[in-house]
């Protein structure tokens, strides 16, 4: 070695030696104010927990005294700084030391004795990871020596250099999350080549400065850049690692990578003692590998640290996919990262989970492989190369949607678990986060949360038990040994001694952990038995002794020390079963288990008990008899009322839909054999939905469970009532002789049933109609008589209500008509087989036809064209009203946009609305939507109602009013013979009249009509609407409406409704206004 290095490293062995100097004095401290704890940490008890360690521990101590008394150097102390000065030193071995003796600290201020619940977890990770760092400044010291010596020497090989990078980016990434920094790389995440040179040292330099940029940053970022290009065949590197940290003066730049001088760097030492050997080092291995590294820093603006080298070219690389194999009968996980490290690492761990784990590198890799296999779960890297971990997310719950697939879990794996990545995540479809770094124990938790599944091997990232002190890494005895040949030995000895000693207290909170789990399982084992209500108790035969926990209290009325033996146990707790149960399985002996239920009714509510107890064999392989009770009142009470649903009707109490099925099976077979006759009748109240709109459901409710007390008090023992849901019930009548029987029961239930109820003061009137089916007249199965009953019902109801109806054979031909014609009509609406006719409307002052209206026909498959009247009574009834009203608008609009585009501009269309349109709420934004979205001004569409729309008023005019603010028209059509009221016309705002064509036809020899017609046409002027007659056939009639003053007609004078093909020749068309004289 030169002299030079001799010199430096004489130097930092003797601050090693001062530091150990000022340790030594805070233990004598230590024994002085607290000697009765000292004394306690060297006494039997502490030996007796950790009498196994002490072998291995004294056989690790002769390992290091060898090492020490083998040495050929000793290194004098050369510094005669003060301790105090050392105890700041630049090496700053003092840390995982003082680590190693806080620890003590804590320990001699605490007892060692099983009861140590106030110690805090973290002491033995204390411990632990001061052998990590006391081994991080053993290397540097080492490093330091072999580059001063001119002993270290770079050892080349081939790697990948992105790899490098990646790997390096996980060590620090979680460093820097610790302290709130956020972590920027941009770095190549794929190089085509491998490269040469030492991929340790390289990984060495960029940590160490790294390191210190995270450890100098408060708060903003830390920044990891490199840049990589080939030139000549070799690979250019450039590292740039930029913080926001306090910065470096300009005139302490040049000393911070020199190792720190106590005396004249004071200042620097102060705000930068922590960065040790550690710069020194990098700078000198940068040069090593042949480049330069360089420093821009100024206070409060932060560092950036720059450097770059050469390295050599080697083999292309085909693949960094993990090339493994495992047992083909395991799960199928697919992880999908770029990393090798993290492939390599997570395969291992899944393997160790009993997991069959498959690797890909990208997300376009991880869409081929959904597509070709079936995973069970996808651990999705975010960020990847080619496609990310959110679109590739995105594609695959796609395909899932394209082939109706179950979707796959996907757990997001990334080291950033800001608000931003959760959100992207949650939107494109991932399941939950992994986050980096992660243990073996978080995949566990993910994997039994999302398959459900145990694994195989349980594994634990907490602190390794160790079976003795040789655990200690022996990577700590080798830099030892390598170091005793520069160093000093007592210095080593010491460190080494106070490592073994941290390790002896480990093991002791090890054994004091096992206890305190002990007495958690047992405190778990409490509150679990306490949430159950489940309760134990055991009874020892050859003793005569009998035990319990104390749970067992709330099932006896006096303290549970009274009971001494099982007679009485079972006396107050159980009942004659129970002790026949408990004297058989004492009989029958060891391996016997029994299971019993009782009733404790010492207490005002019963109690229903569970008990199952075995024999067992217990001290001595003598039998004991082990048992449990637990409280299953709950459970009880649920099973009833679970069987009160199920066969009762909760609201009247009358039998359910299945309880009145199953006794209608069991009449059927009674009356089969019997060859008796019964009648079923089938119940429906009158309007009963009119009851709850007006008096409210509570009401309603109350009609209900009278109504079926009345019934129940009609019928007789033998006959059964039910109420299948509603306001439907059904009554079978047993053992009757003929159908006129069955009518003048159901007549009295009629009779019954319409006399008043008062409910809340209110008196209600119902009415009901009954359907009788009669067995077997009408049918021998169940459904068929049910069905029989229900078609007679609805006739009854057709035929005018409050009355009853036998069934006949025609009311099925009719029913079947209506099932017929509900079927043709939504085959028509999905075959297009309705078409609109188009009727023109006449200006009576111009003769010009500049509107129409849409007229409805069916083109039925029979080949006849049905007119409305036909089929729109049945489409109102079935419902299928409003789907057949706005097919009629979309095809309105559609003919407008093809008469405008034969020339033909602003022909508007009148189409007709069914009543119930207006019972929907959003009717008119509904029509609106339609209307806008296919281009056509609402203008050109006007809304006919008929008048009978206007009997609920308030909704009638909200609906009108909102058409106009839309820009519709409207009109009322057949006006004059519905309810429309002037206040209703006035508040409506309606544009159009159009006068019905009963009064038409009567003109012009009825005064009356024309008179009306004349009140009509006066009304309509003063409240500016327009008037259109319909029905218009004779010349006659057209010229006393001209006469009167009327504004449109339309009817058969001028044309009948017509197919959309002939409309514009009618509009070409001028009808001559007749010669009339005035009409007064």
């Amino acid at each position: 070695m030169s002299d030079k290095g001799t010199t430096e490293l004489e130097l930092e062995i003797t601050h090693l030696k001062k530091i150990n100097s000022a340790l030594n004095k805070r233990v004598e401290d230590l024994n002085t104010s607290n000697g009765n704890k000292v004394s306690l940490l060297k006494s039997a008890q502490l030996m007796e927990h950790a009498t196994d360690a002490d072998a291995n521990t004294n056989s690790l101590k002769t390992t290091v005294t060898d090492i020490v008394h083998n040495s050929d150097q000793v290194a004098p102390a050369q510094n005669e700084s003060t301790q105090d000065d050392y105890l700041t030193a630049d090496i700053q071995p003092n840390i995982p030391m003082n680590g190693i003796m806080g620890m003590l600290e804590m320990l001699l201020n605490s007892d060692i004795d099983g009861k140590s619940d106030h110690l805090p977890d973290y002491l033995p990770d204390t411990a632990f990871n001061s052998e990590n760092s006391l081994l991080t400044v053993i290397n540097d010291i080492l490093d330091f020596s072999k580059i001063k010596s001119g002993k270290l020497c770079l050892h080349e090989e081939t790697f990948n250099l992105a790899n490098l990078f990646n790997k390096t980016a996980d060590q620090m990434a979680d460093n820097a999350r610790s302290k709130n920094l956020k972590f920027i790389t941009h770095f190549p995440e794929n190089i085509e080549y491998e490269a040469v040179g030492d991929s340790a040292r390289l990984h060495q330099v960029i940590v160490n400065i790294l390191d210190n940029a995270i450890k100098f940053t408060k708060q903003g970022e830390v920044e990891f850049n490199a840049e990589v290009e080939i030139i000549d065949k070799i690979f250019h590197v450039d590292v740039t690692i930029r913080d926001t940290g306090k910065g470096i003066d300009l005139a302490y730049q040049t000393s911070i990578f020199e190792p720190f001088e106590q005396e004249d760097d004071v200042n620097l030492i102060q705000d930068f003692s922590a960065t040790g050997l550690g710069l020194s080092i990098t700078r000198d291995l940068i040069q090593l590998m042949g480049g330069e590294i360089s420093l821009q820093s100024s206070p409060g603006k932060g560092s950036t640290f720059h450097f770059d080298i050469e390295l050599g070219i080697a083999n292309k690389i085909t693949s960094n996919k993990v090339k493994k194999t495992q047992s083909e009968n395991k799960i199928r996980i697919l992880l999908a990262e770029d990393t090798l490290a993290n492939q390599e690492i997570m395969f291992e761990q899944m393997d160790m989970l009993g997991y069959k784990i498959e690797v890909v590198e990208n997300g376009l890799q991880a869409l081929e492989a959904i597509n070709q296999n079936v995973y069970a779960l996808i651990f999705m890297d975010i960020h990847m190369p080619y496609m990310d971990g959110f679109a590739a997310t995105e594609a695959i719950r796609t395909v899932e949607k394209e082939k109706n697939r179950e979707p796959v879990p996907i757990i997001a794996v990334t080291a950033d678990l800001s608000k931003n990545v959760r959100q992207r995540c949650d939107k494109v479809g991932m399941n939950s986060y992994l986050s980096k770094p992660f243990s073996i124990n978080d995949i566990e938790t993910i994997l039994k949360t999302w398959l459900g599944g145990v694994s195989h091997t349980k594994t634990s990232n907490k602190l390794p038990i160790l079976s003795s002190p040789k655990d200690l890494s022996q990577a700590v005895i080798e830099q030892l040994r390598a170091l005793s040949k520069h160093g000093d030995q007592d210095t080593l000895s010491n460190a080494v001694s106070r490592l073994n000693l941290a390790y002896t207290i480990l093991f002791t909170l090890q054994k004091t952990r096992n206890a305190n789990a002990l007495w958690q399982q047992q405190q778990l084992l409490e509150a679990a038995e306490y949430t159950a209500q489940v309760s134990h108790w055991s009874w020892e035969p050859d003793k005569q002794h009998i035990q319990f926990s104390h749970h067992l209290q709330r099932y006896f009325s006096h303290p549970l020390t009274d009971i001494k033996t099982l007679e009485e146990f079972i006396e107050n707790i159980g009942d004659h079963d129970m002790d026949v149960a408990v004297k058989s399985c004492l009989a029958t002996g060891q391996d016997s288990s029994w299971e019993q239920k009782s009733i404790n009714k010492k207490f005002d509510d019963p109690r229903y008990l569970l008990h199952r107890f075995r024999i067992v064999s217990g001290e001595d392989r003598r039998p004991m008899l082990i048992g449990t009770v637990q409280e299953i009142s709950s459970i009880r009470r649920a099973e009833q009322r679970i069987m009160e649903l199920a066969f009762y009707d909760p609201l009247t109490k009358l039998s359910s839909r299945s309880s009145f099925n199953k006794q209608l099976q069991e009449l059927i077979v009674n009356s089969q054999r019997r060859l008796e006759k019964f009648a079923l009748l089938y119940l429906d109240i009158d309007d009963f939905k009119n009851i709850n709109d007006s008096f409210g459901h509570d009401i309603g409710d109350k009609l209900l469970i009278e109504v079926a007390n009345r019934l129940k008090n009609l019928l007789r023992e033998s006959d059964f009532a039910s109420r299948l849901g509603g306001d439907e019930f059904c009554m079978l009548i047993n053992d009757i002789k003929n159908s006129h029987s069955a009518e003048n029961v159901a007549k009295r239930c009629l009779a019954l049933l319409a006399k008043p109820f008062i409910l809340a003061g209110r008196k209600i009137t119902p009415h009901a109609s009954i359907g009788i089916a009669m067995y077997p007249n009408d049918g021998s199965d169940a459904n068929v008589l049910i069905k029989m009953a229900d078609t007679a019902m609805h006739e009854a109801k057709k035929a005018g209500k409050k009355q009853c109806m036998l069934y006949e054979t025609a009311m099925t031909d009719a029913a079947q008509h209506r099932l017929t014609i509900e079927e043709d009509l939504r085959i028509a609406l999905n075959e297009q087989q309705f078409e609109l006719y188009y009727q023109p409307k006449i200006s009576l002052f111009s003769g010009k036809a500049n509107s129409v209206e849409a007229l409805i026909r069916w083109n039925h498959p029979d080949n006849k064209v049905h007119a409305p009247d036909s089929f729109i009574p049945d489409a109102e009834r079935l419902g299928l009203i409003i789907s057949l009203g706005e097919w009629v608008v979309k095809e309105a609009c559609t003919q407008i946009k093809k008469w405008k585009d034969q020339g033909l501009e602003n022909i508007a269309i009148a189409v007709n609305i069914s009543p119930q349109h207006f019972e929907e709420t959003d009717f008119a934004r509904n029509i609106a939507k339609i209307v806008n979205g296919s281009g056509v001004s609402p203008a050109l569409i006007e809304i006919e109602i008929t008048e009978s729309t206007s009997r609920n008023q308030q909704v009638f005019l909200d609906t009108c009013q909102q058409l106009r603010k839309l820009g519709f028209k409207t009109a009322i059509d057949d006006f004059g013979t519905g309810y429309s009221s002037l206040s209703v016309l006035k508040g409506a705002s309606i544009d159009v009249l159009k006068i019905d064509r009963e009064f038409i036809r009567h003109l012009p020899n009825d005064s009356q009509a024309s008179i009306l017609i004349g009140t009509i046409l006066g009304m309509s002027k003063a409240l500016g609407m327009q008037v259109v007659a319909e029905g218009v056939e004779t010349e006659a009639q057209l010229k006393v409406l001209v006469a009167m003053g009327c504004h449109m007609a339309q009817g058969y004078y001028f044309s009948k409704p017509v197919q959309a093909t002939e409309i514009p020749a009618l509009i070409e068309l001028c009808f001559q206004r007749p010669k009339t004289n005035q009409v007064a």
